[in-house]
């Protein structure tokens, strides 16, 4: 009996206790269960005095018992080598891409697999190149006159290329963002430049945004050119009543170039103060494996409203190199060429399957 027991307890434990017959070493019962479980010293058993029909019975108990060992011991192998594996609600990882248009613009949209929803970008500006850290990554490359090829030309001294994708408004929930991004020793910095918005509604400048912005010694966005200004990954915020949003940035880390930086960013979205945000960052070639949280709010307003116009019911999330210079700011121009890398990046249901992800 005590065998059985310690079977259904622990398997290892009961193969000890079997080994060298002390029940204590099983999973610790009360003294009157130890005192009923404690074996009696029996006669050797004979076989050839018990009738074939016990001989049978006996066999097959120890069969079952085997069976009971073994599959416990194949259900604990099989759960700790499978892991379970994080769901995105979309993946626009460039390490999943074969084939990207080598135009792209109105009429060039190829791509394997069909992953975008726009390649919005014209002259092969984006362009899919191998990486020794994700195996492959986007090149961006934004000029005066790049621009997104179909409707939109943001017009002098701006230009832009992107890849978006469309998705269901997110007003009421959380999304959860990872990407990862790499700034050349090329980079010249400009006045602006935005390489991601999440859930934009198309009515002005996003409600939420990851840029590459100057910022002064003393923290103050360097609007004014300055040979001193140096660049910051920034969290650029305009949420509130379109015509009179609430302008924010919040510093996140000084840009490392030549270096890998991965965020996590996590957005409730919403139009009243009950709205979050969650942004982290490390550099992995630096060997910090966890995030750091660089900036985070609760109980605020994370998007915009337009009058009586209702958020529209799809919008869309942007990965891409837009930027601008301001020349009346003593700021050069036209804007020159620059380029940036992008592992594409992922959107969550969770925080958990963030990180997870992010291993």
């Amino acid at each position: 009996m005590y065998a059985t027991v310690c079977a259904l307890k622990n398997t290892s434990r009961f193969l000890r206790c079997a080994r060298i017959r002390v029940v204590e070493r099983c999973t610790p019962v009360d003294r009157a269960a130890r005192t009923m479980l404690t074996p009696t010293p029996r006669r050797p058993l004979r076989l050839d005095r018990v009738k074939g029909t016990s001989v049978l019975r006996l066999l097959a108990a120890a069969a079952l018992l085997y069976t009971v060992l073994s599959a416990n011991a194949t259900a604990a192998t099989s759960f700790s080598a499978t892991p379970v594996k994080p769901v995105a609600l979309f993946d626009g990882r460039a390490s999943l891409m074969t084939y990207l248009d080598p135009i792209g613009g109105s009429d060039h949209q190829t791509q394997d697999p069909e992953i975008w929803s726009c390649l919005c970008y014209v002259n092969g500006n984006v362009k899919l190149v191998s990486d020794p850290r994700y195996r492959k990554a986007y090149l961006y490359s934004t000029d005066d006159v790049a621009w997104n090829g179909f409707a939109y030309d943001p017009g002098p001294n701006v230009g832009t290329s992107d890849l978006g994708v469309r998705r269901p408004q997110g007003l009421g929930r959380w999304d959860w963002y990872t990407l990862a991004v790499k700034i050349p020793s090329s980079w010249i910095q400009p006045t602006w430049a935005l390489v991601f918005e999440p859930n934009f509604p198309a009515w002005t400048s996003p409600p939420e945004g990851l840029d590459v912005s100057p910022r002064m010694r003393n923290g103050r966005y360097c609007w004014t050119y300055s040979r001193a200004c140096r660049s910051w990954f920034d969290l650029v915020r305009n949420v509130g009543v379109v015509g009179s949003t609430t302008h924010e940035h919040h510093w996140l880390r000084r840009v490392e170039f030549g270096k890998w930086t991965e965020f996590v960013i996590g957005i409730r979205w919403e139009t009243d103060g009950t709205g979050a945000y969650r942004v982290y960052s490390r550099q992995p070639a630096d060997r910090k494996s966890r995030f750091t949280l660089n900036a985070s709010a609760s109980a605020t307003v994370t998007y915009q409203t337009n009058g009586t116009n209702p958020a529209p019911a799809v919008t869309a999330d942007l990965q891409f190199l837009y930027e601008g210079t301001e020349p009346a700011n003593g700021w050069p121009s036209p804007l020159w060429r620059n380029t940036i890398y992008q592992r594409g990046f992922q959107r969550f249901a969770s925080r958990s399957a963030a990180f997870a992800a992010s291993r």
